[in-house]
């Protein structure tokens, strides 16, 4: 199974993890909230995870997210 990410999904994905909503996400990036969530439901598909929670574990250890010491 293919698990690269494209642009549009990389940049769904970062708005996601940084607190945005589907609605706000929407409108930075110019797309139907509806769409955002297809979006969110591919990459979560990609990396076989089932939950929010698996996919932001999935997007630490893939290295989109950095944790620093003082933030464990």
């Amino acid at each position: 199974m293919v698990t690269e990410l494209t642009k549009i999904q990389e940049k769904v994905l970062k708005l996601y993890l940084a607190g945005y909503t589907p609605t706000q996400i929407g409108k930075i990036m110019g797309i139907h909230m509806n769409t955002v969530c297809c979006y969110k439901t591919i990459i979560m598909e990609k990396w076989e995870v089932e939950n929010n929670v698996e996919l932001v574990i999935e997007a630490v250890r893939r290295g989109y997210v950095e944790l620093e010491r003082d933030q464990l």
